[in-house]
């Protein structure tokens, strides 16, 4: 019950049926399931109910646009909807104090964003994971939970015709691995932290 496997849209829109199967099977290994970028594309309210979900990311469209009386009302729904059926809401975007009061209010359970720190060079990026890793040592001890750490970077466009962009595998595992490592040489149980 400590791994999280986030399923984005196209994972499971293509073929219903298949996707429930799978993620019954692992949801039945013991694996949490997030559903990604919730409210925007073609997700689907009925997405919360249809599959057995842990979680849910709401997309960065919704979150930064949370200052709009509509549209606050919609995230303010979407993350009560989702905690009365009980789901944990993770809002992503969170970009300045004002969004991040905005989404707290609203009852986000966990944040992502900008407003804690944006892309650092080396050096400071490293002494900044270094200030976190003690807060967040204890905060997960005393939750029990693991910290799985993903270098997800996108730099490389799938063609020059386009501006899509495909994982760079080699740059992600090395940014999972450094953060790792850093986490753990500053105290962080390494049975409590793993790169992805």
């Amino acid at each position: 019950d400590c791994l999280v496997v986030e399923l984005t849209e196209d994972s499971y829109a293509h073929d219903r049926e298949a996707a429930l199967r799978t993620i019954e099977g692992l949801h039945a290994m013991g694996l949490r399931i997030v559903l990604d970028d919730i409210g925007a594309g073609y997700s689907s309210p009925s997405d919360l109910s249809t599959y057995p979900i842990d979680g849910v990311k709401i997309d960065r469209s919704l979150v930064i646009e949370s200052a709009l009386p509509r549209t606050r009302a919609l995230l303010e729904g979407m993350i009560r909807l989702s905690h009365d059926m009980g789901i944990r809401v993770l809002c992503e975007g969170v970009e300045d104090k004002a969004t991040c009061d905005a989404v707290l209010a609203a009852g986000c359970d966990f944040i992502q964003g900008f407003y804690f720190s944006r892309v650092l060079p080396g050096r400071e990026a490293e002494s900044f994971l270094r200030s976190l890793a003690a807060p967040l040592a204890a905060y997960m001890e005393a939750r029990q939970e693991i910290l799985m750490v993903s270098g997800f970077t996108d730099d490389r466009q799938v063609s020059g015709s386009n501006r899509l962009f495909a994982d760079n595998w080699e740059l992600s595992a090395q940014r999972a691995l450094t953060v790792t490592r850093v986490l753990v040489d500053e105290g962080v149980p390494a049975s409590s932290v793993f790169a992805a």
